[in-house]
């Protein structure tokens, strides 16, 4: 809906301009907004932005509830982007609770969509964050998987300007 993608963008302005208390009326205005019009991918990306503001509030519990609530909503809706990104935040949230096989877990997802999606940045940012996780989750497997998969991700011609 258009009322709560404005909230959204709002309430985002405030998180990513050092005002985040003053996000949580306009997501809690946008996320009923949505839902009222059943709106399941902007429900899913008003939950991805609860996930991100929790997490910065170090609120570990409720940013993984809310990222897998988007997780799940985002593969309703057929959205690998969004999918990819809510387990990149998943990945990212599990490393920094020191849940080392997770975060692999999740990294490892999605690194494997972004790079069905052609997006050889990404993958590469993914790898280094997937690397040092196992280097400090003490898990000592090969990488050399992901060091053929950016070979062939950049031998290959992009998909789109925007997928790099």
């Amino acid at each position: 809906t258009g009322l709560g993608l404005h909230l959204s963008n709002l309430a985002m302005l405030y998180r990513t301009t050092g005002r985040p208390d003053q996000a949580d009326a306009p997501l809690q205005e946008a996320l009923k907004a949505a839902q009222d019009a059943g709106s399941t991918g902007v429900v899913a990306g008003i939950r991805a932005q609860m996930g991100l503001l929790a997490r910065d509030r170090n609120a570990a519990d409720q940013a993984e509830a809310h990222f897998l609530a988007a997780l799940e909503l985002d593969k309703q809706v057929e959205a690998p982007l969004a999918v990819a990104s809510d387990l990149e935040e998943l990945g990212r949230l599990y490393a920094a609770m020191n849940r080392w096989p997770e975060a692999a877990r999740e990294l490892d997802r999605a690194i494997q969509l972004r790079a069905t999606l052609g997006q050889v940045e990404k993958v590469r940012d993914l790898y280094e964050a997937l690397k040092q996780t196992k280097e400090k989750g003490g898990q000592p497997a090969s990488l050399a998987p992901y060091d053929r998969l950016l070979k062939n991700l950049d031998d290959a011609p992009p998909r789109s300007p925007l997928c790099r």
